[in-house]
């Protein structure tokens, strides 16, 4: 433990001054700068840097983005574990380049831009920064070769860049990749960031990827605590256990909006991304919309039902990272209350995409959850699923079309419980690992999803368009499933279980693996008609519309005792 205090005591800031000290090595027993000989920081002949942002400006270079990652172990051999891998998301979603790649393995199949974290940083003599960590040097105006098909690849006019931060001995193609955070990581705004030299820095901390800064604040970064416990302290809890009860709200929801019923007569979908461009960015946007409105005022439509426009990760809007902000590619919030103030002047209703069966796990929501935070006596770390490496979950053992077995397998061994980064924990996401998916058996998320929905109805918007209604309860998310006898006609489990075939991109083949989509559908009413009188008890206008991806009748009509309206996908099953 001293040895630990002592070398976490060079790392700090000296106080009562813009002062830094960091560590380098005893040059007087390794004059080398090769990382890999190094086991442990060395505290020895510590320097002192008067200005930690000039001297970070000194050996910058125009162009580069600057890593900084540090780890939460002293040992310096651990960081050629990890690698960094990088992308263009937007406005081009192109492949993704890798640095930092030292095993030879990982080099044959993705042909690294550099294979090193730097050394003898700022002519230090150092192979670490003053905050402990390494750095990836990435010059975004070389010639990028991509780490996969080897075709050149650009950061030129980039607005979103991704990263991972990868542990080189998962990326072989036998096992998925293993990430520290567990998630990508998008700098949006790209262009917004580079210092006042051109180059651009961002800090990243083991555990706490997605939380990064640009290193021009005093926020700590935080940290957390379920990366190396070992006890199962921080399995989620599910506090509601009486979801299945009918009896908490009434059978049939408030009356339908008026205005809705008998004017919203003609509505029209628009997807966002290829309606119509108004900034020549080839991307289309709010704006566009607010150009368009004279001709759908024309087509006589009565109602707009926009595609997801709140910040998210990627082109169809559905994995939300920020719920309370709109993505900056489409626009402002000032562009979306324009919309929604110049279409109610036409008489044109705004209906918003509400996702909330699942989140990006760059959501915040998620952020906190994944660190187990408490603020103001909410417990974050319930607000989705977590289980402890061995823990049981229920699985589908049985496929069929009329009938389905569940049984309990280890959360391991269950294709959609996924491992968050180097932690023994797993978090539930039915439609990616990219996507968690909500604990509604807790209270917090039930309230913050209410108090979300009346944001935005404050805002101005006339209704909300519920994504996955019947996915909300998964049968095999539910420690305690409703009435469940397998029997399609009888039991509140819907049964929709089969086999799909994809191309793995991780794995570099193509797989086939066994899905069960059942729900149940008993919880998700329940959930839905607490939802509806919540919200309609402050907008009692406002019209809820369920997509309900399911084409038998029976099976769909019980959910009007929530909503006000469904969609019919019908005609899409028929022709299957």
């Amino acid at each position: 433990m001293k040895l630990k205090s002592l070398l976490l005591t060079t790392f700090l800031l000296v106080t009562g001054c813009s002062i830094r000290q960091f560590p380098v090595k005893d040059s007087s027993s390794d004059t080398s700068t090769d990382s890999s000989s190094v086991s442990v920081i060395s505290s020895a002949s510590v320097p002192v840097v008067e200005d930690y942002a000039s001297w970070v400006d000194s050996w910058s270079e125009e162009g580069h983005l600057y890593i900084h990652y540090k780890r939460l172990s002293a040992n310096a051999l651990e960081y050629n574990e990890w690698a960094i891998w990088i992308w263009q998301n937007a406005p081009y979603d192109l492949e993704g380049a890798i640095y930092c790649a030292s095993d030879p393995a990982v080099q044959d199949i993705y042909h690294p831009m550099t294979d090193s974290w730097m050394t003898n940083i700022g002519a230090s003599g150092s192979d670490f920064e003053p905050n402990g960590g390494r750095v990836a040097d990435i010059d975004l105006k070389a010639d990028i070769i991509s780490g996969k098909s080897g075709k050149s690849v650009s950061f030129e006019g980039a607005t979103k860049v991704g990263f991972l931060i990868p542990r080189q001995d998962s990326m072989d193609g036998s096992s998925h990749w293993i990430s520290d955070g567990g998630a990508n990581t998008y700098i949006y705004d790209f262009q917004d960031h580079f210092r006042e030299n051109g180059s651009m820095h961002i800090y990243v901390q083991q555990g706490s990827v997605g939380d990064f800064s640009f290193g021009d604040s005093d926020v700590p970064i935080p940290s957390n605590p379920t990366v190396n416990d070992t006890t199962g302290a921080y399995v989620s809890e599910n506090e509601l256990m009486d979801v299945s009860s009918t009896d908490a709200y009434p059978n049939s929801i408030p009356e339908t909006s008026q205005s809705f019923y008998n004017e919203a007569g003609i509505g029209y979908q628009i997807f966002v991304p290829s309606f119509a461009d108004s900034n020549g960015d080839g991307l289309g946007d709010i704006r566009g919309i607010i150009n368009s409105l004279d001709y759908l005022e024309e087509l006589n439509v009565n109602a707009l039902w926009l595609t997801p426009i709140q910040e998210s990760e990627s082109y169809h809007g559905y994995d939300i990272t920020d719920f309370y902000k709109i993505d900056s590619k489409f626009g402002t919030e000032e562009d979306y209350l324009e919309l929604l103030t110049t279409a109610h002047s036409k008489g044109i209703k705004i209906v918003m995409d509400f996702v909330v069966n699942h989140t990006s796990k760059n959501n915040i929501w998620f952020k906190k959850s994944q660190r187990a935070s408490v603020e103001d006596n909410k417990e974050y770390r319930n607000m989705y699923h977590w289980r402890f490496k061995g823990d049981l979950v229920p699985k589908c053992t049985v496929f069929g079309e009329e009938y389905a077995t569940w049984g309990m397998v280890k959360v391991e061994n269950h294709s959609d419980w996924y491992r968050d980064g180097e932690s023994d924990y797993y978090y539930f996401a039915k439609f990616g690992s990219g996507m968690a998916e909500l604990n509604y058996d807790s209270q917090l998320t039930r309230d913050l999803v209410v108090e979300m929905a009346n944001y935005w109805l404050d805002f101005g918007v006339d209704g909300l368009r519920l994504d996955a209604v019947k996915h909300i309860y998964m049968r095999d998310e539910s420690q305690k499933p409703s009435t469940d006898n397998g029997d399609r006609a009888t039991s509140n489990i819907v049964v929709d279980t089969g086999y799909r075939t994809f191309y793995d991109e991780e794995l570099m083949k193509e797989e086939t693996v066994s899905y069960d989509y059942s729900t149940d559908k008993l919880k998700n009413i329940n959930f839905w008609k607490e939802f509806s009188f919540k919200v309609k008890e402050d907008h009692p206008n406002a019209y809820l519309v369920g997509e309900n991806f399911d084409g038998w009748d029976q099976r769909v009509s019980p959910y009007y005792k929530a909503l006000d309206s469904q969609f019919d996908f019908g005609l899409y099953y028929h022709n299957l």
